[in-house]
């Protein structure tokens, strides 16, 4: 892969990886009872650090998006958003082996429980490696490199789409379960 093109996809990845992960937090802040009730269930931390945690995990992810836009601070912002999106992983991967599955994993741009619940699945550490392997594209350029206006409206117009892509995704993710008791 030439510079040229590895800065694009880099670029593209941050933004990208910036909105998912803005858009996480703001859904955080907003419904902060309901995450730490999401919190709650995973049964991974004690009574008392729920709260806590339930501020502190939106504060990082709000972080990781803010440095994933700044050239100067990409590569710290993509450790940061994979190491985010590995402790999801392993949240969810400890709880598949538990055998408990049948709660929302909290990972929806504001699915919240009923109908909407995308209950944990092997599938969830799939897309969260994803998002791993995608935060190591602006760690393997470097975090920056020569942009101009061009390559930068592209990458942030291609993010913007991929960003738009995962809401469907994830809005068929989370239906999966509805349509699987319609053909049963």
């Amino acid at each position: 892969m030439s510079s040229e093109m590895l800065t694009l996809a880099s670029l593209t990845s941050a933004f990208f990886l910036a909105l998912l992960l803005f858009a996480a937090s703001l859904h955080k802040f907003a419904a902060r009872d309901q995450f730490t009730q999401t919190l709650a269930r995973y049964a991974l931390l004690p009574a008392s650090m729920l709260r806590p945690v339930s501020i502190l995990m939106p504060v990082i992810e709000l972080s990781a998006a803010s440095l994933l836009l700044l050239p100067s601070m990409r590569l710290f912002g993509a450790v940061l958003a994979a190491a985010l999106f590995l402790l999801y992983a392993c949240a969810i991967g400890i709880n598949l082996l538990r055998g408990r599955t049948e709660f929302d994993c909290g990972c929806g741009w504001g699915a919240a429980g009923g109908e909407k619940a995308n209950t944990l699945s092997g599938w969830l550490i799939v897309r969260n490696t994803l998002l791993i392997l995608l935060a190591s594209l602006p760690a393997l350029s470097g975090g920056n490199g020569s942009m101009n206006w061009l390559v930068t409206g592209n990458a942030a117009a291609a993010g913007l789409v991929f960003a738009l892509l995962w809401v469907a995704a994830d809005q068929l993710l989370a239906n999966r379960p509805m349509a699987e008791r319609r053909h049963t």
